[in-house]
């Protein structure tokens, strides 16, 4: 059973990394798509957050419970986009008075965390339970599995707006390396040593289910992503050839 959950663990590795890469490829040309339809800054800044806000709510909403939770005071919540000296547009933030360095990174974990947890709603809720493994390698089926699940549509923009809103920032990246480095030792270590196969079969069994569902809801996720990547680059494409504009034209 150890064995077998080695390759869950690599696939859940490459689509998160996958994921996070494409994000920024996503959010800029989001970004993009916005200016060449709106033909304004600020209003395609305002389509940009509105669109992706469940995705934000969610993020932010998480650095907030997680602080109280934890006993971590915040000192400001703030929900609108807003560009920063550097260019960049900031959409959110929580500000929290500084914790330990466990506390501190759960807190830069929690939207990560709970956005995997409403990642692995939708995609139950999508699949109707089926096995996620057959659908992905049968283009048909996973088509009419997806036709068949209540707003189809709603639940796959929520799925998009809350994956892409779950990725951390390089703030929330940055208390929180260390104690992943820490955690991925001790793994490492108890597997050496042998301490996981003590454990009953029946948890290694609900174990593996849990980090296989985890693996093919992320690989999903890569996959949409990947399908509203293809959207824009056609609506940058149109935009270009029919209407002569570009991203230089921003």
């Amino acid at each position: 059973m150890v064995d077998t959950l080695f390759p869950w663990f690599l696939l859940l590795i490459v689509a998160a990394a996958l994921l996070a890469l494409l994000n920024r490829w996503l959010m800029r040309h989001l970004q993009i798509s916005g200016l060449l339809l709106l033909r304004d800054r600020q209003a395609a800044s305002l389509f940009f957050f509105l669109f992706l806000l469940p995705g934000i709510l969610l993020h932010e909403l998480s650095h907030w419970l997680t602080a109280r939770l934890l006993g971590v005071k915040t000192l400001s919540f703030s929900l609108w986009p807003r560009q920063q000296r550097n260019g960049r547009l900031e959409l959110g933030a929580v500000e929290v008075e500084h914790g330990s360095i466990l506390e501190m990174a759960l807190i830069g974990l929690a939207p990560f965390l709970f956005g995997s947890a409403v990642l692995l709603l939708l995609v139950h809720s999508l699949s109707h339970g089926v096995d996620l493994a057959q659908l992905l390698v049968e283009p048909a089926r996973l088509w009419s599995t997806l036709r068949a699940a209540p707003d189809i549509w709603l639940q796959l923009y929520l799925l998009f707006a809350v994956v892409n809103g779950m990725i951390p920032s390089e703030a929330d990246r940055k208390p929180a390396i260390p104690v992943l480095l820490f955690a991925i030792l001790l793994l490492g270590l108890s597997f050496l040593l042998g301490l996981w196969s003590q454990l009953s079969s029946f948890w290694l069994h609900q174990f593996f289910i849990a980090v296989r569902f985890l693996a093919l809801s992320f690989a999903f996720a890569l996959f949409v992503n990947i399908v509203v990547a293809i959207i824009l680059l056609g609506f940058e494409w149109f935009m270009e050839n029919v209407f002569g504009l570009s991203a230089q034209h921003r």
